[in-house]
């Protein structure tokens, strides 16, 4: 792949002239209108890339260029030929709006919200395609349309005000994000969502439910969740430890905290699977030593960094130097 600022199509075929056996070319980059002409691409190709077998570009176009719905309907057509839709089977869409010229579905929107809308001009007829690509998509209220293949899911209202078994298939869920400020959505809600979503492994709070803080029995436990992000800073602590009992396995943790002390608390009361923690707090006055994590975490099978906003730590398994065998 080949990311240029800008170019014009005299500079690329003199690049590409280099490479006659080409099987593959992929580029992003500022242009003129000249390297959007299909005609030119079809000529080129056909005559100087005959192995060319794939072909994948994002044009920018810069801003002094002024086109018409013509001058649209021109390029189009210049991609509408048999060699393009039928022998290559390439296809290209235009968002005027954004002065982007792009192949199909290689360089398609990949995030959408419930108003996404395919773009209008583009040389293919299934609209499914572009529906077909979000991979990560905001919900809030009904939609007419079908998203099969989102693996990030972000719900902005309560999930049963959404028909949301018939918008996505949640089996192809991996993250869920709870981005609704309202925080009464009910333990029962959450359970049965992600009980639905067999393969979603990590989860992300902007604002905490209140039946999840309020939670006090050990009737649900949801093990297939490894990766927890809280938005918000936690009021009080002991929410670390209800977390923990409904998520036993997770893994990794991102959160906002107070001060050095709440790190303390949180690695002394989460899972013993933890391996990976950010820590979200102004380091400015904060001064750390490994031996401080040391004696927190038991071991010094770790590693951490800190910069101005943020603490890590990687977390790997005690090992016992008693218990170690070596084969020969």
């Amino acid at each position: 792949m080949t990311k240029i600022y800008q170019i014009n199509i005299i500079e690329l075929k003199e690049i590409l002239n280099c490479f006659p056996y080409l099987i593959y070319f992929e580029i992003e980059c500022r242009s003129d209108l000249d390297l959007c002409d299909g005609y030119q691409w079809e000529i080129f190709i056909s005559n100087k890339l005959f192995y060319l077998k794939k072909f994948f570009f994002k044009f920018q176009l810069i801003s002094t260029i002024i086109l018409n719905i013509n001058g649209i309907e021109q390029i189009l057509k210049s991609y509408s030929s048999y060699f393009w839709l039928k022998e290559k089977q390439w296809f290209i869409a235009i968002e005027w709006g954004q002065r982007l010229i792009y192949s199909v579905p290689k360089f398609s929107c990949q995030s959408a919200d419930r108003n996404f809308r395919p773009p209008i001009h583009t040389t293919i007829n299934n609209e499914n395609i572009f529906y077909d690509n979000i991979n990560a998509l905001a919900l809030w209220g009904e939609t007419n349309y079908k998203f099969r293949y989102v693996k990030e899911l972000w719900l902005v209202d309560d999930p049963l005000m959404i028909n949301i078994f018939d918008v996505i298939d949640l089996n192809k869920i991996e993250t869920l994000i709870f981005v609704s400020s309202n925080n009464n959505l009910s333990i029962d809600t959450i359970f049965n969502l992600i009980s639905n979503m067999k393969n979603v492994n990590s989860i992300q709070f902007f604002d905490i439910p209140l039946s999840l803080i309020e939670y006090k029995k050990r009737t649900f436990i949801i093990r297939q969740i490894h990766s927890i992000e809280l938005n918000k800073e936690l009021k009080s602590l002991s929410f670390i430890e209800i977390l923990n009992k409904i998520f036993p396995e997770i893994q990794r943790l991102n959160m906002k905290i107070k001060s050095i002390e709440d790190i303390r608390k949180i690695l002394n009361s989460f899972s013993e699977y933890l391996s990976n923690v950010c820590f979200y707090c102004n380091t400015s006055n904060i001064l750390l030593t490994r031996e401080y994590f040391e004696k927190i975490i038991g071991h010094t099978n770790f590693t951490y960094h800190i910069d101005l906003n943020s603490i890590t730590l990687w977390i790997g398994i005690e090992y016992n130097l008693n218990e170690i065998i070596i084969y020969v």
